[in-house]
């Protein structure tokens, strides 16, 4: 059996090693896995064996909190926001104090004036120091408390290591201090007031922008958790009743209305509509659901009425395990951070007993005093703090995926950020990275005595009352032309077919060949110039006034202007640029035309739906059988994927 638990107090890599292994220990756990991002631990275990509550028990005693993860409700992002701020406040607070107290104790050193009493009144100035020190101890207190904890359980941390560094410049300081109230030094003595409140600070900052990376990183999956609906309509005893999207069971009759989101993955029974799958498959054109299709979690019902049997529900959805696989995504770590944690892992043991041996080697062979030999332990440790291994990992990550987020690229994990400058191929998701990923307007073809600009018009104002994206490109185009747009009334659709609406008392259709032909309008006129621009990738709609064809209006997903430029650069690099599309939302003959290729990878069943004067375009081909079973994902994907390269002398 597998559960999710809810961990709190992990603070750095080496607590998520500690709670692996304590839960891990407990007699019946198979396996142990810790996501430190999300503070979630999922263990397998046997039932006979073990239970969650032996689980628990061993969380807690190795000084950690868990509870399971159905009895703590969170909110993720909440939990971040708010972890981030507290700790941007302790920043900025320790900030305030330590610039004025590393100014007066290192200023000298840097050449700057300082006040007369650092050098005239030394117990005056220390205790200066001092008292700008202790609100960083106090803002930074969870160091110690944390810290000291897992050092006496014998699992220290990076805690551990801040807290022992502080605490020994901290105790030195005071002591050198106490000796000078007592008359027994003179002179300004060595203090390491500004060393220790300089760990804390560098450490701190480190902390924080973790926070901010977990911030960034977790809500990716926050937007995807939103995608799917809080409730549902499903039909019980006859009756539709409103649930919480959780709480339907499977085999249950759920009904969605136009512009509802699709709670659960699904068979539709009933009805039938346009459902915007881009959310999941990157694609801008809905797809038509009638009786028998599937559907899936997340997406949306852009037009019709649908009414299907859940077949998967509450974490077997689609979305649920998109939502796994980022959550596993996030929980990994790059190789060199693996290497700091092996590190971290022995470093306190190390640098103690190198401190101890400086300390002895100067007594015995150097023949110096207590203090002297106190002061050289003392030093080794606050030296040897681990600001950088604490500081750089972050810091090196924050940048690099904050900087790609600012080009709308995500970092999935730290492994992929790592390996990323070893990449010699690049495959690129067609829709909305080489295209726009939203449908525009390509060409308008009138019948002869109608201008372009008719033509918009009366498709514009008979479009605009759908919301469908190919109505919302030509909606678009119209306004982009400042072309005015004209009331229609009775509006009405058509599923599968077209709308039609009436304007000025005639009555205008827009659709497919095969509804014109449904309404008697004839398309001879335009039909092969329609089908070319169909073999290039785009979608025709005809419109017609009565049973008069007005001409044919083109929608697809363009090329974005600067995708040229980008694969150049890639090129340059010596990178190999592969696309890939959806077959059956790309025609290979339309990939062939507009991104001439060398290599073309089918995924199909047997290359099911691809003929072979297509698949002869490529100049070599590899096609990969799908297994029964393993079509997961919806039929539009498994059905077939095409990948060709783009050609070296452009788009």
């Amino acid at each position: 059996m597998t559960e999710k638990f809810v961990v709190t107090g992990m603070t750095c890599a080496a607590c998520a090693a500690h709670v692996e292994k304590a839960a891990g220990a407990v007699d019946g756990v198979n396996s142990a896995a810790v996501n430190l991002m999300l503070g979630t631990l999922v263990c397998s275990y046997d039932r006979d064996k073990a239970s969650p509550q032996a689980i628990i028990a061993a969380v807690e005693a190795a000084g950690y909190g868990a509870a399971p993860a159905d009895d703590a409700k969170r909110d993720i992002r909440r939990e971040q926001d708010a972890a981030a701020k507290a700790m941007g406040r302790r920043l900025l607070w320790s900030a305030v104090c330590l610039v004025p107290l590393f100014y007066l104790s290192m200023g000298h050193m840097l050449g700057l004036p300082v006040p007369a009493f650092m050098h005239r009144q030394p117990l005056l100035a220390a205790a200066v120091q001092l008292a700008l020190c202790l609100p960083i101890l106090l803002l930074n207190r969870a160091y110690f408390t944390v810290g000291f904890s897992r050092l006496f359980k014998g699992s220290p941390n990076m805690d551990s290591l801040v807290a022992l560094g502080a605490a020994a410049g901290l105790t030195y300081s005071l002591i050198e201090m106490g000796l000078l109230c007592a008359g027994q030094l003179a002179g300004m003595p060595d203090l390491y007031f500004e060393s220790a409140g300089m760990i804390l600070t560098l450490v701190t900052v480190g902390k924080y922008l973790e926070e901010r990376s977990k911030g960034k990183t977790t809500g990716a999956i926050t937007a995807l958790l939103a995608l799917a609906p809080e409730t549902a309509v499903v039909r019980r005893n006859g009756t539709e009743v409103t649930v919480a999207a959780d709480q339907i069971r499977a085999g249950e009759t759920v009904i969605i209305r136009q512009g509802g989101r699709i709670p659960v993955d699904g068979t539709v029974t009933k009805g039938s509509g346009a459902v915007d799958e881009s959310a999941l498959t990157g694609e801008s054109m809905p797809v038509e659901k009638t009786p028998g299709s599937s559907a899936v979690s997340a997406t949306v019902l852009t037009s019709g009425y649908l009414e299907l049997t859940a077949d998967r529900v509450g974490a077997d959805t689609t979305l649920s395990q998109i939502v796994q696989l980022m959550e596993q995504a996030a929980s990994s770590k790059a190789p060199i951070s693996r290497l700091a944690d092996k590190i971290s892992a022995v470093f306190v043991p190390v640098v103690i007993s190198i401190a101890v041996l400086a300390a002895v080697l100067w007594a015995t062979v150097g023949g110096m005093g207590i203090r002297f030999c106190l002061s050289i332990g003392i030093a080794v440790l606050v030296i040897s703090c681990p600001c950088a291994l604490g500081l750089a990992t972050p810091v090196a990550i924050t940048v690099a995926t904050g900087k790609a987020a600012e080009r709308g690229i995500l970092i999935k994990s730290a492994a992929s950020l790592e390996l990323l400058g070893r990449v010699d191929t690049v495959v690129l998701d067609k829709t909305g990275t080489v295209t726009a990923g939203t449908p525009q307007v390509t060409d308008v073809l009138c019948v002869p005595g109608v201008t372009e600009e008719e033509l918009l018009c009366a498709a514009a104002s008979l479009e605009k009352p759908s919301g469908h994206p190919l109505a919302d490109a030509i909606v678009q185009e119209a306004a982009r032309r400042s072309i005015p747009l004209c009331a229609v009334s009775d509006f009405n659709a058509v599923p599968g077919g077209g709308v039609q609406a009436v304007l000025d008392g005639k009555t205008l259709y827009a659709g497919n060949d095969r509804y014109m032909t449904l309404i008697g309008a004839g398309t001879a006129a335009l039909r092969a110039a329609a089908e070319a621009l169909a073999a290039a990738g785009k979608t025709p709609l005809y419109f017609a006034e009565e049973q008069q064809l007005l001409g044919v209006v083109a929608v697809a997903d363009v090329v974005k202007p600067d995708s040229a430029a980008a694969i150049a650069a890639l090129r340059a690099k010596n990178i190999t640029c592969l696309a890939a599309a959806l077959y059956r939302s790309q025609p290979l003959s339309a990939a062939a035309s507009s991104c001439p290729g060398g290599i073309c990878v089918v995924i199909g069943s047997e290359g099911r739906g691809l003929s072979a004067q297509l698949l002869a375009q490529c100049d070599g081909q590899i096609i990969i059988p799908m297994q029964p079973g393993a079509e997961s994902l919806n039929a539009a994907v498994a059905a077939a994927v095409v990948m060709w390269e783009i050609a070296r002398t452009g788009m």
